[in-house]
């Protein structure tokens, strides 16, 4: 099975590398480009840093909100900090993989939490799938007449649909299929049950604590486009973001790269009208200022508490290249 995913992902790499060459061939002049990059202003690339610190600050919240739920309580200082080791690990990793060391750094070394905090990283990435897919799905609604890419997300709004009902009877499912499934599984689940009633309650706080996070997100790619004069409505940036981010999983190289170049470039285009060069820019600028911000971020931690951040990497990132 992890053969088959990996081919996949390798396949979906090579044709959205062509696809790229394709369309920067027929389409991409290289002199606009270095005049973007010269009269870009960089008033509103340096407020993209602003973007990332709120937007890391935000996040870390919203991990301390679902992580009580399930009875573990980092401070907020330590939920900010986790988020900001685990994105970052999560920038260089494929399918943004390394984002799951939260699980390791919630638990704090103690095993017996780690279904636990598996849970907690499973609902906050759950909740994320679906806000950005569903911000893909309407924004393609009234955009695209594309019946093909229709077809397809309205096949991801039905799993969508699926998953939240699957969610919610998550109890009645296991008793009915009990003897098929994994033990490890059953555990995950069990945990789940056992806390259910309050993260259920909490729910609506963090469905619009975390479209707000990505609303917030959007800002940051309005800001570069806006840096080098195109001036773009705020929302169709929020679905197209939805759209990409979803992408960057299904890559078998950091940083979504290949995936989230195709999508974005196809997005932007046709649905923004914005110039190869300046998406191109869009995503240059997307790569380096939330990588450099991050890197920024986790320096202090990396001086402080060295010897814990090269432990988490040993565990996780390492463990998995090898």
């Amino acid at each position: 099975m992890k053969n088959l995913i990996k081919f996949i992902k390798v396949a979906i790499f090579v044709l959205a590398l062509l696809l790229i060459g394709n369309i920067l061939k027929n389409d991409f002049n290289s002199d606009d480009f270095k005049k973007l990059i010269l009269k870009a202003d960089y008033l509103y690339l340096i407020n993209t840093i602003v973007i990332v610190f709120i937007s890391i600050i935000l996040k870390g919240h919203r991990l301390q909100i679902i992580s009580k739920q399930f009875e573990i309580f980092p401070s907020f200082f330590e939920a900010v900090k986790i988020q900001i080791i685990s994105i970052t690990f999560a920038m260089i990793t494929p399918g943004r993989a390394g984002e799951f060391t939260k699980i390791f750094l919630l638990a704090k070394e103690d095993k017996k939490k780690l279904p636990l905090t598996t849970v907690i990283c499973v609902f906050e990435r759950l909740i994320d799938v679906i806000i950005l897919s569903l911000a893909g799905t309407i924004l393609c609604m009234f955009t695209l007449n594309d019946i093909k890419i229709l077809s397809l997300l309205l096949l991801l709004a039905i799993c969508i649909i699926m998953s939240l009902f699957l969610l919610f009877n998550l109890g009645f499912f296991m008793k009915k299929f009990e003897k098929y499934i994994p033990n490890k599984i059953k555990t995950y689940v069990d945990e789940f049950e056992i806390h259910k009633s309050k993260i259920y309650s909490k729910t609506p706080l963090i469905v619009l604590y975390s479209t707000f996070i990505w609303v917030i997100d959007a800002f940051f790619q309005w800001s570069i486009l806006k840096s080098v004069g195109s001036s773009n409505s705020i929302w169709p940036i929020f679905g197209i973001n939805g759209i990409t981010a979803i992408m960057g999983i299904l890559t078998i190289l950091p940083m979504g790269l290949g995936t989230v170049d195709i999508s974005a470039l196809y997005l932007y285009d046709k649905i923004l009208n914005v110039p190869h060069e300046k998406i191109v820019f869009l995503l240059a600028s997307y790569r380096f200022f939330g990588i450099g911000t991050l890197i920024l971020m986790l320096l202090p931690i990396m001086v402080l508490q060295k010897g814990f951040v090269e432990s988490i990497y040993n565990k996780t990132i390492k463990k998995n290249i090898k």
